[in-house]
């Protein structure tokens, strides 16, 4: 075993002569120091445990525990971390307990690097957005609480695991004891700002991706404006026929039928009116100018009247509508 805790130790370089059993140990905590770089310590394949918390390290490369195969704890809490190489976690798949928490990650996506992890801290970064991390089929403690969660659509899947995590699993500040907008709540965009992850539904969570350009109106907004277009070109061509028939009416009124019924008359009857819509049922119509009116009425049915049997009409009765004009025919 090998202890070097609360010392000025910056990086751990291989010497020349030194034998690799130095370093052969199941646990190695090495608190409060300055590390930056692990150096030699990924060539330790017997390490288990080894404990960098409260260190100066900024970032995870890929090749950092490309030898640590029996690695089985691995705390880098209270560190600078910004980023983690893809595949960092790929070489220590026999890894049970993670605890990367008080960092300054913006990311995490390595559940599906981790198949045995039990324990996963996580918390006190400033991690926007997570996977589902129901797919580490292993876990069960998981602690996310205190990150700055961007809830749009890369959001989703975390969000329904927050709403149902299932039994096996215990999501530190998720319980009846504290509440969750203490410890996950949103904070952007602006329309979520301190909203609760667990009271968000999926189907609100979008993304710009899923808005249409600003230049691409949808199909919708195009059609709309058509329908209101066709429907006022319907309403202008019904007034419009309704107007016609209507002026065609009036008309037809100026020029109109001025008809008289002589009902002493028992053979010529003069109509006019509504006699005069059924012009089936009319043996003659006269068309005079209104100024020969009176003289068509006065003198010329009359003498129809007296003599029908000379005008060849061989009906007991004539029906004969007058219609007048304005101007000379």
């Amino acid at each position: 075993m090998l202890l070097l805790p609360h010392n000025q130790v910056k990086d751990f370089q291989k010497q020349c002569g030194m034998s690799e059993d130095v370093f052969d140990m199941s646990s190695e905590p090495t608190e409060g120091n300055s590390v930056e770089q692990l150096g030699v310590l990924g060539d330790l394949k017997s390490l288990e445990v080894l404990n960098l918390a409260r260190n100066q390290l900024t970032k995870l490369c890929i090749n950092e525990f490309m030898g640590n195969y029996n690695l089985k704890q691995l705390n880098m809490t209270q560190n600078r971390i910004r980023t983690i190489a893809k595949s960092t976690f790929s070489f220590v798949q026999d890894l049970t307990m993670l605890d990367l928490s008080m960092n300054m990650m913006d990311e995490f996506s390595f559940f599906t690097e981790l198949p045995n992890i039990e324990e996963l801290y996580l918390q006190y970064n400033q991690i926007i957005g997570v996977g589902d991390p129901g797919v580490m089929t292993m876990l069960k403690k998981i602690d996310l609480s205190f990150n700055k969660w961007n809830c749009d659509c890369n959001l989703k899947q975390f969000v329904n695991f927050m709403r149902e995590p299932g039994e096996v699993i215990e999501v530190v500040g998720r319980t009846a004891s504290t509440s969750m907008k203490d410890t996950y709540f949103c904070t952007m965009p602006l329309m979520f700002m301190n909203r609760e992850l667990n009271v968000l539904q999926s189907q609100e969570l979008t993304c710009e991706k899923d808005l249409p350009p600003e230049d691409e109106l949808p199909a919708g907004a195009i059609m709309a404006p058509i329908s209101i277009v066709a429907i006022l070109v319907i309403v202008i061509i019904i007034v419009f026929c309704a107007s016609k028939n209507r002026r065609v009416r009036n008309k037809h009124r100026q020029f109109g039928r001025v008809g008289h019924t002589n009902h002493a008359d028992e053979h010529v009857v003069a109509s006019g009116g509504v006699n005069a819509k059924n012009i089936i049922k009319n043996d003659a119509a006269i068309l005079c100018h209104v100024n020969s009116q009176k003289w068509v009425i006065d003198i010329m049915l009359p003498t129809l009247k007296q003599k029908p049997q000379q005008s060849k009409l061989r009906c007991e009765k004539l029906y004969i509508d007058v219609f007048t004009i304005k101007s000379q025919v």
